[in-house]
């Protein structure tokens, strides 16, 4: 008959064995959880970009819902486009006016300008003293017109840009990396009106006041309003084939420095072209061209848009910056295709 172990110290061994890993099967554990870390990571990282890129899209859908909304309320017309010069509504002429005056409103589709960049903390002398509930999209986003500077008192300019953060958040792609900015609308940072830290623009040849799409490829004559198979009167009712035609686009830190899209093919091959960002691309991240890299060549990649009945795509840069699309009424340049 077999003897039962009596668990004595010195006999402890005899109903247990020691269960300790070797050094060998440790270094083995370990290179199989990097190995599964490398498959991996890369399909962690473009899931993560692919929710980016879904969350940046729906901020561009409520953006151009809001545009899109605000022109009923506003005799039909389309906002500003966003460009270094400001622009107000009248309601008593129904027209826009550049000129800050009792009783108009603020008609730019988004107030950018801020007197100190959120970024650098730099005094941006001629820019406008806004915060982004100036837009004029943030009223059809549930906010309301705060008034950030009471008395004209300079030392609560910072303020702009803590005024309500929840509405920022939805004019900025979660892949932007804001202070990657290269383009300003004058030479000097501190004299200029500074930084656009927002990553949405809007095609300019749907604002207001109505912009001519010149230089034209083909040297023709073409009027202010011309576009792509109608004449843009201002109206959203007068934009043939919505679907088709780009309202905003999500644009390259290297090329954004306002916030309208500035449809300019020609300049595909300079380096100086407004474009579609590379943010969300599933290939490698092709930034665009700066002036720094003039002797190199602008690489297409897609990145979202969104549309003048409020859809939004994954559209290629190349195809954003084609008539059918973008509105532009002369023929597709041939720079875009080189």
């Amino acid at each position: 008959m077999r003897q039962a172990c009596h668990r004595t110290t010195s006999q402890a061994s005899c109903c247990r064995r020691s269960k300790a890993f070797t050094l060998v099967e440790l270094l083995v554990v370990i290179g199989i959880i990097a190995v599964l870390i490398a498959v991996l990571l890369p399909a962690l990282n473009k899931a993560r970009e692919s929710a980016r890129q879904v969350q940046c899209l729906s901020n561009m859908r409520q953006i151009s819902t809001a545009i899109i909304s605000w022109a009923p309320d506003h005799n039909g017309l389309m906002p500003g486009a966003g460009g270094s010069s400001l622009v107000y509504y009248d309601p008593l002429k129904r027209s826009f006016t550049n000129v800050a005056s009792s009783g108009v409103e603020p008609a730019d589709w988004l107030a950018w300008q801020r007197k100190i960049d959120p970024v650098l903390g730099i005094s941006n002398a001629s820019a406008a003293d806004q915060n982004i509930t100036y837009s004029a999209t943030a009223r059809y986003l549930g906010a309301k017109l705060i008034d950030h500077n009471p008395g004209n008192n300079p030392s609560a300019y910072p303020e702009a840009n803590k005024v309500n953060t929840t509405l920022e958040s939805i004019f900025v792609c979660p892949s932007d990396k804001r202070e990657m900015r290269t383009k300003n609308t004058a030479s000097d940072n501190n004299g200029g009106k500074g930084y656009n830290r927002y990553s949405y623009a809007m095609n300019h040849l749907f604002g207001n006041p109505i912009k001519s799409a010149a230089p034209f490829s083909d040297g023709g004559a073409y009027g202010t309003g011309d576009r792509r198979g109608f004449t843009f009167n201002g109206k959203i009712s007068s934009i043939r084939t919505p679907s088709n035609m780009i309202l905003l686009i999500c644009e390259d830190e290297q090329t954004i420095e306002d916030a309208y899209y500035n449809v300019q093919p020609s300049q595909w091959v300079t380096g100086q072209c407004e474009m579609v960002a590379a943010r969300h691309s599933s290939s490698k991240r092709i930034d665009a061209r700066s002036s720094a890299f003039l002797a190199k060549k602008n690489l297409d990649t897609r990145g979202n848009v969104s549309f003048c009945d409020g859809h939004g795509e994954f559209l290629s840069r190349k195809d954003a910056l084609r008539g059918k699309y973008s509105g532009r009424p002369d023929p597709d340049d041939p720079a875009i295709d080189k």
